[in-house]
């Protein structure tokens, strides 16, 4: 006969195994995860790019404001501001939420070509070199020691400096300490170890657009808002760009959203660490970015230099085969203009400009493909939670469209579509197996409450794991724990709860085998129904 404990030890076992055997059929990559750095198109399918271009049935405007308008509802967006420029000019301008193209949105990632061009016009105007070292030019990095102080400015475009991105992230959340300025920023980066020597390799982090920032401060003797005002916005027309908060405010900034356990958007706060405005934290507005994306296409004239925006879009560093990185934007391969099945690695396809930007409650994508005259801009205002590319999709979505492409079907992200019963179901469950557990303890079946508690232990365990481990090593992205408060408090809230379900089910496990162990003493006669 086999044992209750031996049945235990066996339930155990398999609920161990599904999780696992869960957590790996959950681990499918995302439909467009990160950045064309970080992943490629794999269902981009692609053939020549000139006959994929001439020969397509492109969407015609009105096409993409019916789809714009779809996108925004299923995706749940509070907000979205739309422009699509093809051939040089407006082909398609579209808002959704009470928005229009002047509503300022904080930028994200995007704020880095911003700051790259800062960068590129100090170069330009011979004020900064692309080899000038950190030690030789900001001061907190002359005592930094050997391999800070030998950075350079070259490696901090191309984030080939040797930070990490977990550095970058450091300064995100609810928390007190917090660097108060850009240069208190770098002077905390000073003291960061680097992961890898200066110029050794590629890896996206907003610690080197930060330094940057501060850089700029150093060179122009001005604040970081000052130079960006008079050197890129001033000089590119834009009305609605700045690094200045207060600005920011004034103008009516969109309000940041979130989409709680993947189901509800609703306004929800968030820090906004002012050492991180050159990299994530300028603020502009649909039209200003798409004056930005036409200067690139060579469609308007502005008082800024063409051999600064020129600059800007060349390559710094090598991201991987298929990618190279400018002054904040990656660079690659017009993939969209192929049909699926094809070689979207094909070298004589147009070269294109693009980035993402996502922050706590906001996300924002641009697009320029100088050699065909298409660009796109989108902006919302919610935080990417755990469907991290929604807007990257619909951007990716929109250029198949006006090209008239066909985009070929994602891969399915099934954590993404499952996210509510992940965030809600998970947590729930074990909930109710420490129930059960606690009940059958005050029932005194130690046998089957030792069961449950250690069925409970594993499970909690696993959704620990799934949570913190396989998700972030799955999608690259390594918040520190102070900072999911605020960038997934959903997920933090999960798993602050699911944190206390081993601990809970150990308890009761400990207690049972205890109780277990224990010598029973003799039964009363009522006991022994005498």
């Amino acid at each position: 006969m086999v044992s209750a404990t031996s049945r235990g030890a066996r339930l155990v076992a398999l609920t161990v195994g599904a999780l696992v055997a869960v957590s790996v059929g959950a681990a499918v990559p995302a439909g467009a995860g990160g950045s064309p750095g970080d992943w490629t198109p794999g269902w981009a399918g692609a053939a020549s790019a000139v006959s994929a271009v001439t020969a397509a049935t492109p969407a015609s405007s009105d096409d993409v404001r019916r789809f714009v308008d779809e996108r925004a509802e299923a995706l749940r967006l509070p907000s979205l501001a739309v422009v699509v420029v093809k051939d040089g000019q407006t082909f398609v301008e579209h808002y959704v939420g009470g928005v229009d193209g002047s509503t300022p949105y904080y930028l994200g990632s995007t704020s880095k070509q911003l700051t790259g061009l800062v960068a590129q016009a100090l170069i330009a105007d011979g004020r900064l070199r692309l080899d000038d070292r950190l030690g030789d030019v900001l001061p907190e990095f002359a005592d930094a020691g050997p391999s800070h102080a030998a950075i350079t400015v070259r490696q901090l475009l191309g984030h080939t400096a040797g930070w990490s991105t977990a550095a970058g992230q450091r300064k995100w959340g609810w928390f007190a300490g917090a660097p108060g300025s850009i240069r208190d920023e770098a002077e905390v980066l000073a003291s960061v170890d680097l992961e890898r020597a200066p110029g050794s390799g590629y890896e996206h982090s907003n610690a080197n657009y930060d330094v940057l920032g501060a850089l700029i401060e150093e060179v122009t003797g001005t604040s970081y808002a000052t130079a960006l005002r008079d050197l890129v916005a001033g000089p590119l027309g834009l009305t609605r760009t700045t690094a200045d908060p207060a600005e920011a405010a004034r103008w009516g900034v969109a309000e940041g959203h979130y989409t709680w356990f993947g189901a509800l958007t609703v306004p929800t706060p968030a820090p906004r660490p002012a050492g991180g405005v050159p990299s994530a934290l300028v603020v502009s507005s649909a039209d200003d970015l798409a004056l930005v994306a036409r200067a690139h296409l060579g469609a308007v004239d502005t008082r800024l230099p063409d051999e600064v925006l020129a600059a800007a879009a060349e390559p710094v560093a090598r991201v991987h085969d298929q990618a190279e990185y400018a002054s904040g934007w990656y660079v690659r391969r017009l993939w969209e203009a192929v049909p699926p099945g094809g070689d979207w690695r094909d070298p004589g396809l147009p070269a294109c400009l693009e980035h993402d930007g996502m922050i706590d409650r906001s996300m924002t994508t641009m697009f320029v493909c100088r050699e065909v005259g298409l660009a796109v801009v989108a902006l919302s205002n919610v935080g990417s939670g755990p469907d991290a590319n929604r807007l990257q999709r619909l951007r990716v979505e929109l250029v198949h469209q006006v090209l008239g492409t066909e985009a070929g079907e994602p891969p399915r992200d099934l954590l993404v579509e499952r996210s509510t019963w992940v965030l809600v179901g998970g947590p729930t469950l074990g909930l109710g197996l420490v129930l059960v557990a606690a009940a059958l303890a005050a029932c005194r079946r130690r046998t089957a409450a030792t069961i449950v508690s250690l069925v409970a232990l594993a499970y909690g365990a696993g959704l620990l794991w799934l949570a913190l481990v396989h998700v972030p090593n799955r999608d690259g992205a390594h918040l520190p724990l102070r900072a999911m408060w605020s960038a997934v408090p959903d997920l933090a809230l999960v798993t602050a709860i699911t944190t206390l379900l081993p601990v809970a089910a150990a308890g009761i496990a400990v207690r049972q085998a205890a109780g277990q162990r224990r010598p029973q003493g003799p039964r009363s006669p009522a006991d022994a129904g005498i």
